[in-house]
């Protein structure tokens, strides 16, 4: 373990000393540090989904990944509301399956 450790942690340092520039830029369409807000705000609202979950699948994957769409979207919509100064109310389901959830701003 600490030798795997130790290989990506010269592989990092070395990548620095040799003047690495990052080539994709990530949260270009919804900030970070809002998205991470907006996910734990809606994971607490909503953690309750996973004691409720019927299916044979892991219920904290799934809800979680759905929250974590849902953090994005209504984000990347207030984004658009806010640059185009008009206010339109919104909502969504997800159907995944056919389990749904929906999820209101």
């Amino acid at each position: 373990m600490f030798k795997r450790l130790l290989k990506v942690l010269i592989k990092h340092c070395s990548g620095i000393l040799e003047g690495y520039v990052k080539r994709v830029h990530h949260d270009i369409l919804v900030p970070k540090i809002p998205y991470q807000n907006k996910y734990l705000q809606l994971k607490e609202k909503y953690y309750h989904w996973v004691h409720k979950w019927i299916e044979d699948t892991d219920p904290r994957k799934h809800v979680f990944e759905d929250i974590a769409i849902a953090s994005w979207l209504i984000l990347l919509w207030e984004e658009e509301c806010n640059a185009t100064k008009k206010y339109v109310e919104k909502s969504f389901v997800f159907f995944f399956c056919f389990s749904y959830y929906d999820l209101f701003q």
